[in-house]
Order: structure tokens, then sequence, then C-alpha cells
């Protein structure tokens, strides 16, 4: 079962806006033509379902929350918006000509294959998805090597554990117990999503029978906040509340962006269902 999330409405029309500048966007059009019969799995608020309803699209969504679905069909009661679980799908084999799936299938405990693998399964023949999943960058790498995130979440845990804000448990390290198959976040308490290594990544996606068109580094904005931003030097809120980068997070972003899949915080595969 995935991590559900909960939203609110003033969420919902954030997402929504997001959209015209999301690197996503261009890529679904490039691949997905508006005669396509589209799946958003795990759509979240519904923000893709609307915005390419409102661009002519057939598009379903498919979202765990049925809360979150109850609230989508109250703001948009046009959509086409249903309640599921994206590891067991409640549609036929080859239902759809293309899936849309971000930051989906990295909640799976038991690891991304059985999602991956009902994608695959309602793809027509020839269909495309585009996946996306957070990345296990080089940046991170070298921080759970030094074992980083531990050492910087433990004195938290122990304060909140003493003073009874959070019981015990919160202090175990997800990455000594043995079920968590790849990289997990975070790095105590709760399972909330894993981190794939790009091979991690096109590995599970070949398993799953998919052939790759392209493989992209995503959201290195949003990887730079996460990973190396002391004191906002790197990423800071504008005018309008949104990540911006400093002039010295801009000559970061020129930098490392010329190795690939050093700083991203998502990674996106485009691929296709063989004929």
């Amino acid at each position: 079962m995935s991590v559900i999330f909960p939203w609110s409405a003033d969420q919902i029309q954030r997402a929504l806006a997001s959209c015209e500048t999301d690197p996503v966007t261009p890529l679904i059009f490039k691949y997905f033509h508006d005669e396509s019969r589209i799946l958003e799995d795990g759509c979240g608020t519904g923000r893709y379902v609307k915005y390419l309803k409102n661009h002519g699209y057939n598009v379903l969504g498919l979202e765990i929350s049925s809360e979150t679905v109850s609230m989508i069909h109250r703001m948009w009661p046009e959509l086409q918006v249903v309640v599921g679980d994206a590891a067991n799908l409640p549609f036929r084999d080859a239902s759809f000509d293309g899936v849309i799936s971000l930051g989906t299938v990295e909640h799976f405990r038991e690891g991304p294959a059985k999602p991956l693998r009902e994608i695959f399964r309602v793809l027509k023949e020839g269909g495309v998805a585009l996946i996306t999943v957070p990345c296990l960058n080089l940046v991170r790498r070298f921080k759970r090597l030094l074992w980083w995130k531990e050492l910087m979440a433990v004195p938290r845990a122990f304060l909140s554990v003493a003073m009874r804000q959070r019981p015990i448990s919160r202090l175990r390290i997800n990455r000594l117990r043995a079920p968590y198959k790849y990289a997990v976040s975070p790095p105590l308490g709760d399972f909330f999503e894993y981190h794939l290594t790009p091979v991690q990544f096109l590995r599970e996606l070949r398993e799953a029978g998919f052939e790759i068109i392209e493989h992209l580094p995503i959201g290195n904005v949003d990887g730079l906040l996460f990973e190396l931003n002391p004191l906002q030097f790197v990423v800071k809120k504008n005018d309008h509340g949104h990540n911006q980068l400093t002039r010295f997070g801009q000559l970061l972003d020129r930098v490392f962006s010329k190795i690939s899949f050093f700083h991203c915080h998502m990674q996106l595969a485009i691929v296709k269902k063989p004929l």
C-alpha cells in the first residue's frame, strides 16, 4: 500500500498553476496527442487531469485518498477521477494510450516493481508512460556515505522523545532495518519514500518490460534546496513565495548541471510498451 497524502483546496489550486512551469508539461505535449486516452496514475491533487482536460485531452485520474478525490469532485465536477491503488489498478489490460506517473511508485515500501508492472499492463502496445521518482543523485550518495542525514536527525529526534513530543519508535534508524530495498527517506521513523540511483530506476523499468526512450534529470532547484542550502545561500523564497536560485545558486547549478544526475531532486523516464 502506498503513502496517503492530505491535500487542502488551496494546495490543489496552487498545484494546478504549477503545471505552466513544470518541466514535465512540454514532454507531455511532445509525446501525447489530444486523441490519446491518458491516465494520471497517483494523481494527488488532480492537477494534470484538470490541466490536460482544459487543453482538450481525454484524461482520467486515479488517487488512493478518497478524501482528496471527493475534494477534487467538489472543485472540478467535470473531471474523471476515481479512488484506487496504483499497485492494483482498476482498469482492463491495454486501456490507455499513455500514462503519467509523477512521484508515485517510490511510495511503496515493497519497492516500485508492482506499480510499474500495473502501468505496463494498462498501457496499449506502443503506448508511452512518463514516470518520475526521487533521484539518489551524487550529492545524496556522498551524504549517505557520511551518514549525514542520520547525524542531523538523531539529536533532534532524541530531544523530541525526551520532551515526549514523539514516541521512542521515532529513534529507529531506517537504513539499518532489513525490509527496505533502496535508500529510504526519512532517515528515522515511518517509511515515506525511496530514492533510487539512475541505474536502479532504469533496471526497475526494464524488469517491468519497458523500453527506455529518454531518461532525464529534473528538479535541480529542489535538489539544491533540499541538499545544499545552508542559511539560504543557494535557494531563497521570492516575493511570491516561490523557491528561487540566488546568484551563487545559479553558478552552482550551471557547474553541477555539466554532470548528469549530480544534484537533481527527481529523475524522469519516458518509456514505451513494446509492440
